[in-house]
């Protein structure tokens, strides 16, 4: 019987990743032959299943470089002190420590924190990052400073979300502002909130105009004077559409932030987060018109959470007017009739068919 030296590649929590052994002696590694086993984990330490490069050896020292035990079809690993599932991230009794970290379950593992800390023994936890190794309550302490720091610095969506459900709607020169205008200026704040400074494409002065009215009525409303392919796009304006991407025309704010690469847009009804910019329009026919460049029937927002409402699944949004409701029929709820004001009518009898979300990205 011929034996061979197998040697493990490992990241920083010691989860074994290949294993592999040089066969014929000749000090290189051919990857056809000689990886032996290749491991790929989710966060909590379950294997994710897959023929990773064909390799499927025996070595059961696996995540955190615990063995792996399938006696009895059970898949646990062995820290030692107790035996911990993978499957749902937690040990299977109680921390021996427990009296130490009274503030954590006993069954915890690593603080609910698996991407930075790990639990060598089954006992104590190590918080393992950037070179940097602490242990027992200096790792929750880490932990804790880590969620605080994460309260305290909010991603740009959180801060524009903020900002709008607190109905901080930018009023400038003491007129009132659109609704794509309204969502400029909250992105605009955000930004500088977060990042320290307004992105290229966001940059823009304001000034104001007179919007007329279907009813014959009119208001002084101020408007960003951009007049890149973003603003147009940002702005659904007639004309420009040469200059938008064919898979982005009709998408307004959402496909503007795309465009910029400030935002992805995703599937509306699931995918979006808080302070994401939302594009409404009236129905398909009125997206049609503004692929084409035409005067289209539209609204634009910011995204503030999910909920129901009369038994139906809506989006909770909020525009120059405050926050409101949409269910997936397109039903407004909440809205106010501002007609007294400014000869806009903003009644409950308003509906958007087509709704086109983007989340929104740092820009550093």
């Amino acid at each position: 019987m011929k034996w061979f030296y197998e040697y493990n590649l490992k990241d920083h929590l010691g989860n074994t990743r290949v294993t592999f052994k040089d066969k014929d002696n000749n000090w290189t590694i051919d990857p056809n032959t000689e990886i032996s086993q290749i491991n790929h984990y989710y966060p909590f330490g379950l294997n994710m299943e897959g023929n990773w490069n064909g390799a499927q050896g025996s070595n059961k020292y696996q995540y955190n470089g615990k063995e792996w035990n399938d006696d009895l079809g059970l898949g646990w690993n062995d820290y030692g002190a107790r035996f911990y599932d993978p499957t749902i991230g937690r040990w299977l009794s109680p921390d021996p420590l427990a009296e130490k970290f009274l503030n954590w379950s006993p069954y915890n593992y690593g603080v609910n924190n698996p991407i930075n800390v790990i639990d060598p023994n089954g006992m104590e936890s190590e918080w393992i990052t950037g070179g940097i190794r602490l242990t027992g309550q200096d790792a929750i302490d880490a932990v804790k400073k880590m969620q605080q720091d994460s309260q305290n610095n909010p991603s740009v969506g959180e801060a524009a979300a903020a900002k709008a459900e607190n109905n901080g709607r930018p009023v400038k020169s003491g007129t009132y502002i659109g609704c794509y205008p309204y969502v400029w200026a909250v992105l605009q704040e955000a930004y500088k909130e977060v990042d320290g400074t307004v992105p290229s494409a966001l940059e823009s002065s304001f000034k104001p105009k007179t919007d007329f009215f279907e009813d014959g009525s009119s208001a002084e409303r101020e408007y960003p004077t951009a007049t890149t392919p973003f603003a147009n796009l940002f702005a659904s304006k007639v004309g420009m559409q040469d200059k938008t991407p064919d898979n982005l025309k009709g998408t307004g704010v959402a496909g503007a932030m795309e465009l910029a690469g400030l935002g992805n847009i995703v599937d509306a009804w699931s995918g979006l987060k808080k302070g994401a910019v939302i594009q409404f329009w009236k129905n398909s026919q009125e997206r049609t018109k503004a692929k084409n460049g035409e005067l289209a029937y539209g609204h634009s927002a910011i995204f503030l959470g999910y909920s129901s409402l009369n038994g139906e699944r809506t989006i909770i949004y909020a525009d120059q007017w405050g926050k409101h409701a949409i269910n997936e029929k397109g039903q407004v709820y909440n809205q106010t009739n501002y007609k007294s004001q400014l000869g806009y009518v903003a009644a409950t009898n308003h509906s958007y068919s087509e709704v086109i979300g983007a989340n929104i990205k740092s820009s550093k």
